[in-house]
């Protein structure tokens, strides 16, 4: 089982932690203690500006996502209407109007095939 990104920054911040608490016996053991701290410091602080990036990054993309929704969704009013206008002006039983609603017609059963039943 792999480790969680949550879990990744908890254990490098935790060992972070226990080096500084523990350097004296580290150190007596034979470990600098406060050079690995340092270190680990380092890495987990560009990991953190780097988690920083990406979260920014996230966040503009879900309001572009939603700006490109609002906007596609506009126009798709409004093409929808203007169909309507067209079908509106034009003899019921012309070919274009007939393939205006056959357009139409396929655009809500590819709709309806894709909503689960």
């Amino acid at each position: 089982m792999s480790l969680t990104y949550a879990q990744k920054f908890s254990f490098c911040e935790t060992i972070e932690e226990l080096l500084g608490l523990h350097e004296d016996d580290l150190k007596a053991a034979g470990l600098d203690a406060a050079a690995k701290q340092k270190s680990l410091t380092g890495v987990a602080t560009e990991a953190r500006k780097a988690d920083a990036v990406q979260e920014g990054v996230k966040a503009a993309l879900n309001e572009a996502t939603k700006k490109a929704v609002a906007a596609l969704d506009k126009a798709y009013l409004e093409a929808s209407s203007t169909t309507d206008a067209m079908v509106g002006v034009l003899k019921k039983d012309s070919e274009f109007a007939k393939r205006l609603r056959k357009l139409r017609e396929e655009m809500n059963r590819a709709d309806a095939d894709k909503k689960p039943a």
